[in-house]
């Protein structure tokens, strides 16, 4: 079995955090959802990130920011 990644756990915890906040306390709506779309996002990226190669990402990201850097 393959070890959770941390986009996975750092999903699962805003999700948790949401599940929480629904339940206990009352925070405005566009927190809710924001939460909610972000742990999701964040889950689906990280189960992404395991089964394929994301080398050709972090390279277009990497000189994406050294061109905005030399600006």
């Amino acid at each position: 079995m393959r070890e959770v990644n941390k986009y996975i756990c750092f999903g699962l915890l805003i999700n948790g955090f949401w599940l929480f906040s629904k339940q206990f306390f009352q925070l405005p709506e566009f927190i809710n959802g924001f939460c909610a779309g972000l742990g999701i996002a964040l889950i689906l990226w990280g189960v992404y990130i395991q089964n394929h190669d994301i080398t050709k990402i972090k390279n277009f990201k990497k000189n994406l920011f050294l061109k905005l850097r030399n600006l």
